[in-house]
This record gives structure tokens, C-alpha cells and sequence, in this order.
């Protein structure tokens, strides 16, 4: 409801303001991609309370004029993506951004397995093309792809794993009641 009214009141003290994003409603196995970050943070950015932070998702954004003139526009050079991380990145090392919890915006997240698995590995290439640039310097050491890489295939095993089991246990389910009702 107040999306823009919170941000511009952040505006009046940082030059970069920005809020959670949240996922509308959605299906068990979106609950889940939210829960795990995608997009922009996911729940778990929207439990952050409001201060100043170092990373903010461009999903929901607000910046003065000024930063563009100042750190310039996107870096259309990346094929699959981070071209918003790389953004961040620049403004961060120059001003403060501030996460304001209230300035909360929907966004719709990826709501099924094959879709989630074709945005993995374009975001995986992403993140190559973007360490590549920066070398070692990449700012959140668990988010590089040296560990990316493997945290992003254990959270699409558990996935799997996860979704078998509920498919199990539909089936056993299923056999019970027929024995028991037949």
C-alpha cells in the first residue's frame, strides 16, 4: 500500500533506499524458492528489519539522480544476467544504502521445477561471467561461485529429494486407502 511513500522517506536521508520482496501468493514448491532467497532475498529479506546494509535487490529499488550520473547505468555486457548485482556492487563501494523493511513489493516466484532449474543455470553462468570480471574480489564469499555453485545444487537436491518424498507418500497414501476401503 505504501511502497513508494516508505522508499521516499528513505530517499530523504540515502541516496540508495530499497525494500523486501515478497512472493504474491504462490504454491508450495514457490514458498519454497522464496524461502531460499529467489528472488531478490525472498522471505527471508522480508524478516531483515530496516537499516543501513550493503546489498539490496533491484527488484525494488529507489535511488536519486545522481548515482547514475555518478557510478553510470547497467552493464549490458553480461549475456545471462548479475548485470543488477554488478550495479549494486558499484553503488555500494561509493554510497550508503538503506533496506527499508515497510517498502514491500510482490514479486511472482519461479513456481515450478523446470522453470526453476533453467533459471538456476542461466544464473549460474551469470555468476562465472561476473567472477571472471571481478576475479577474487567477489563481495559475499558464500554467494561466489566457487561455493554457489554447490550451494544452489544441495538446495535443488533437497528439491528433488523433498518432492519424491511427497510423491511417496501420495502413493503409500494411496495404497492404504485402497486396501483398507476395498
Amino acid at each position: 500500500k505504501n511502497w513508494l511513500t516508505e522508499l521516499m522517506k528513505s530517499l530523504d536521508k540515502y541516496p540508495v533506499a530499497g525494500g523486501p520482496t515478497n512472493p504474491p501468493k504462490t504454491n508450495a514448491f514457490g514458498y519454497c524458492v522464496s524461502i531460499m532467497g529467489y528472488p531478490a532475498g525472498g522471505i527471508k529479506r522480508a524478516l531483515t528489519n530496516s537499516g543501513e546494509t550493503t546489498e539490496l535487490s533491484t527488484c525494488n529499488l529507489s535511488f536519486k539522480k545522481e548515482i547514475i550520473k555518478k557510478t553510470g547505468l547497467f552493464n549490458e555486457t553480461f549475456k545471462f544476467g548479475v548485470e543488477d548485482t554488478e550495479f549494486i556492487r558499484r553503488v555500494s563501494a561509493k554510497y550508503k544504502l538503506f533496506f527499508n523493511a515497510q517498502a514491500i513489493v510482490y514479486h511472482k516466484p519461479r513456481d515450478n521445477l523446470i522453470d526453476f532449474i533453467k533459471w538456476w543455470f542461466r544464473r549460474g553462468k551469470a555468476d562465472v561471467s561476473m567472477h571472471k570480471m571481478f576475479m577474487n574480489s567477489y563481495p559475499f564469499s558464500l554467494l561466489s561461485p566457487k561455493y554457489s555453485v554447490l550451494l544452489k545444487s544441495i538446495a535443488i537436491l533437497a528439491i528433488l529429494i523433498a518432492v519424491n518424498f511427497i510423491s511417496q507418500l501420495f502413493f503409500y497414501a494411496g495404497t492404504l486407502i485402497l486396501i483398507l476401503f476395498i
